[in-house]
């Protein structure tokens, strides 16, 4: 996530930005969150957005729930497991580039544009493209400790955190990570998840 948030900030530097506010959801909360806290002169504001599962302070306990959430995505950690779980990686690919391709703004109600079509045509191609990167970004995401990333940031900071009922075994987790940021603050929104 360092290394992803030091690539955003030379980026940045290089289009001429002095400063800017940054939106972080799911994993690029933990890329902003390292940009934020490493790259204060760059980021003016952040926000950080996120499911509960992505915003658990406690590693473990978020790694577990990503895995909840991923687990079937990621390579199996034993090369000699067999296909079994390389074909079940390539069946959920499948099945989400379909979601993509079927999605509701393509099959709702609503007449469809052709922006539409190519945001669904922009979505399933970003997904091909990253799918070989998917199990890297996952064990980056892993590896990060977004609780320190947040006591460290200064940028003031509004947690988005998602709520939905099948998260709520984990319980709220906004009000506890808010308080890491020196100036953070809190919006829940209910009953959202990815799509926000």
């Amino acid at each position: 996530m360092e290394m992803l948030a030091e690539s955003i900030g030379d980026f940045i530097e290089a289009l001429g930005i002095s400063r800017l506010a940054v939106f972080g959801l799911h994993t690029g909360n933990k890329i902003g969150a390292a940009l934020a806290a490493n790259r204060s002169d760059l980021v003016s504001h952040f926000i950080c957005c996120g499911m509960t599962h992505s915003i658990l302070i406690d590693r473990g306990a978020r790694n577990a729930a990503i895995r909840d959430v991923v687990g079937d995505l990621l390579a199996p950690d034993d090369p000699n497991a067999g296909n079994a779980k390389a074909l079940r990686i390539w069946a959920r690919t499948f099945a989400t580039v379909a979601r993509a391709w079927w999605s509701q703004r393509i099959t709702g109600t609503a007449p469809f544009t052709p922006h539409d079509m190519g945001a669904s045509r922009d979505e399933i191609l970003d997904y091909i493209e990253a799918f070989l990167s998917m199990d890297a970004i996952y064990r980056a995401n892993f590896a990060f400790d977004l609780a320190d990333a947040l006591r460290r940031t200064s940028a003031p900071t509004l947690l988005i955190e998602l709520v939905t009922p099948q998260e709520d075994h984990l319980g709220r987790q906004g009000v506890a990570v808010a308080k890491l940021p020196l100036n953070g603050h809190l919006v829940t929104i209910e009953n959202s998840d990815h799509e926000i």
